[in-house]
């Protein structure tokens, strides 16, 4: 029987690090591995200048389906890292409801069975999550009122509503990315990693790690 493909995926909460360590990795190991980035609402539709509180239920379903594509697609005997992948079950969790969630986990499962799946999650708390990523949402924000040509008090209250949703969506949706990390009982390995504090060199180098860790 042939060796199964290590199959990477780097994951976390919002402004985590992980596409810091997708890209970390995929400049230095480039020559050892395929390096597949997030599949998101950014990849497969327009006008979601407002990120994940604009996406839809049915965005949300199309993501995952080009995700299941992707994953069926691969027939390459290198290592394989991805961006994300199953922790799109988050999502699914939350916006679309749990009988979906069951149903995505069962396709992710059986898609990535044919590889050794395993896991470097990058742990991030939504307090820092939300100020590490307060100002690309007001930038956000600001783009979106000047869009819809909004002035005085009802910029402000856009403002005002739109950053409310951002803060909601990061602390609601925490619990279900350990939840989805802890629950993951097919994968070979799992790595956690917390960046919430630590230098950039000190987290790369501990990406680096878990990398080699896998590959060895």
């Amino acid at each position: 029987m042939s060796k199964k493909i290590n199959y990477i995926v780097i994951a976390g909460p919002q402004s985590s690090g992980k596409t810091t360590a997708w890209q970390y990795l995929k400049d230095k190991y480039d020559h050892l591995a395929d390096f597949h980035s997030e599949i998101n609402q950014y990849t497969l539709f327009k006008n979601t200048q407002l990120g994940s509180i604009a996406v839809t239920a049915e965005m949300q379903i199309k993501i995952h389906q080009a995700d299941l594509s992707r994953i069926k697609s691969i027939m390459a005997d290198k290592v394989q890292v991805v961006e994300t992948c199953l922790f799109h079950l988050v999502y699914y969790a939350l916006i679309i409801g749990p009988d979906f969630y069951q149903q995505a986990w069962q396709e992710y499962q059986q898609a990535l069975s044919r590889f050794d799946l395993k896991i470097i999650f990058i742990d991030t708390t939504p307090k820092i999550s939300f100020a590490r990523r307060r100002e690309n949402y007001q930038q956000r924000i600001t783009n979106e009122i000047k869009l819809q040509r909004l002035r005085g008090k009802k910029a402000d209250e856009f403002s005002r509503q739109t950053m409310a949703k951002y803060k909601q969506r990061i602390d609601e949706i925490y619990p279900w990315w350990k939840k989805v990390y802890q629950d993951i009982d097919f994968a070979k390995t799992k790595i956690k990693i917390d960046n919430n504090h630590q230098s950039l060199d000190k987290f790369l180098a501990e990406v680096d790690f878990a990398f080699q860790s896998f590959t060895v």
